[in-house]
């Protein structure tokens, strides 16, 4: 069974925040990850201090939604906002 991890980062201090002033968005994928694989989520078996910090001052998600278990047709789902059935060939 294949887990994917996902963190986003949004980066934006108070005296930015404008009308004209775009976030900075990281959006990270990981293939093969599951909480106990990051230490932000409580996960204690791997040493993360980069994704710590990224996640303590931007964005993470507490309850997240897999569209399939399987690499390509989950990042396929993630890259065009559709269910796998409706992504033809993507979906496989």
């Amino acid at each position: 069974m294949v887990v994917a991890g996902m963190i986003i980062a949004v980066g934006c201090t108070a005296e930015e925040k404008t009308a004209t002033t775009r976030p900075n968005i990281l959006f990270v994928i990981t293939d093969d990850q599951s909480w106990e694989h990051v230490g932000a989520y409580g996960g204690k078996a791997v040493r993360t201090p980069a994704m710590d910090s990224l996640a303590i001052e931007g964005v993470r998600f507490t309850n997240a939604y897999c569209a399939v278990s399987s690499c390509s047709p989950s990042r396929a789902a993630i890259l065009t906002g559709q269910d796998i059935f409706r992504l033809e060939e993507g979906g496989v």
